[in-house]
């Protein structure tokens, strides 16, 4: 079963918890491994001296192809060091190593803004618009890259029941709405709107479609565009038949997700560092979009060795990245550039979740520019899909 756990924003940085496995807490070096020669010749910057002998990003989940840019930057020869839950191998021919921390179980479920206050060899950690806003005051962020163009994150239906094309066709229809959290900064805003009603929002999804299944198509549920749709049609066969969905970033809620960032003593400390580093991870966003097969086959294995609940499957992850193409999930945004931060975006959606976030949280802090969350000093303007 594929069950994204969505994060809940928290003001609160705790200890690594122990049942992660105390590793996940280090920054040891990273296990060796043989050079991939399609990394070695794609990623040359030098970054020896300038760098830390081994680069360490924090994901927040599992690896899958929404992070696959990251995995990418190693090839298909890397290591998977299971004690660690993490990918390691050369940064291509840089003259560092460069370790992808899977997050999820291996960091007790906390977030990447955690592991970055409390592990200071993490470089970057992925980090969602509105999650920057609501730690800033606590726990700031700077985020240098974003891999995702559009959030992922989806309400989904039965097409064959329902025609849907905005939020509010989908208020119209009195149809339950089955969510992880009745209180995500996105529940909140569309039932603000007027576009959802209260009555609706049902926090019992449990990552299946037994809910669609039970009530003949008669609900609408939560999920990924770049998962849900294919594992719903092709891994359940109690349903096993096409979704619809709608954004919500079409419909309005549309954060940068999963963006790499780092707190701003970081920024400051590593700036050469990441002035060569992040326009490798946008060539890599690059490599990867245009041939994801071999990295898509690698991302499989790497699950299977990590033997954890999480599973891949190849279908699966092609359906991901030709997803992510069509629906605009990964692109160049309004302008010729990957990976970029639109400060008008950025701005205007800090308007609409500010006043959510500062009656969800006692101890919010408004930012009050939010230019701050973020930064486009060094990305690469002429590198894009």
């Amino acid at each position: 079963m594929h069950v994204y756990k969505i994060a809940r924003m928290t003001s609160a940085v705790v200890a690594c918890s122990a049942v992660a496995s105390l590793a996940a807490c280090s920054s040891d070096p990273a296990p060796q491994a043989t050079s991939d020669e399609r990394a070695a010749s794609a990623y040359t910057t030098d970054l020896s001296g300038v760098c830390p002998e081994t680069v360490v990003i924090q994901t927040g989940w599992f690896p899958q192809p929404e992070r696959g840019y990251l995995y990418q930057l190693i090839g298909t020869e890397g290591v998977v060091d299971v004690d660690k839950g993490a990918y390691v191998g050369p940064l291509g021919s840089t003259g560092v190593n460069l370790e992808v921390r899977v997050g999820g179980p291996y960091v007790g479920d906390q977030s990447a803004v955690s592991m970055l206050y409390q592990d200071p060899g993490i470089l970057l950690g992925e980090v969602n618009t509105d999650e920057a806003l609501n730690l800033h005051g606590e726990f700031p962020t700077v985020s240098v890259f974003a891999p995702l163009e559009q959030s992922p994150q989806v309400l989904l239906w039965d097409p064959d029941k329902h025609e849907f094309d905005s939020m509010a066709d989908i208020g119209s229809s009195g149809l339950p709405v089955l969510v992880y959290g009745s209180d995500d900064p996105w529940v909140t805003y569309f039932v603000g709107e007027g576009q959802l009603a209260a009555t609706q929002i049902d926090d019992s999804y449990d990552g299946s479609p037994s809910r669609l299944v039970a009530s003949d198509g008669q609900v609408v549920q939560q999920g990924y565009v770049t998962s849900e749709p294919y594992t719903y049609q092709h891994d359940f066969p109690e349903w096993g038949q096409p979704v619809d969905s709608l954004l919500l970033a079409e419909a309005g809620y549309n954060p940068y997700e999963n963006a790499l960032g780092a707190t701003p003593e970081t920024i400051e400390q590593q700036r050469d560092c990441l002035a060569g580093l992040v326009p490798l991870l946008q060539q890599a966003q690059v490599d990867y979009m245009t041939d994801p097969g071999p990295m898509n086959a690698r991302l499989v294995s790497i699950v299977e060795e990590l033997a954890s609940s999480w599973t891949l499957t190849l279908d699966a992850n092609e359906f991901a990245t030709e997803t992510m193409r069509e629906r605009g999930v990964v692109g160049n945004g309004s302008n010729a550039t990957v990976g970029d931060f639109d400060p008008v975006r950025i701005s205007e959606f800090a308007a609409l979740v500010t006043p959510i976030l500062a009656e969800s949280n006692s101890d919010f802090s408004p930012v009050a520019d939010p230019g701050v969350i973020y930064s486009n000093e060094f990305i690469d303007p002429e590198i894009g899909l």
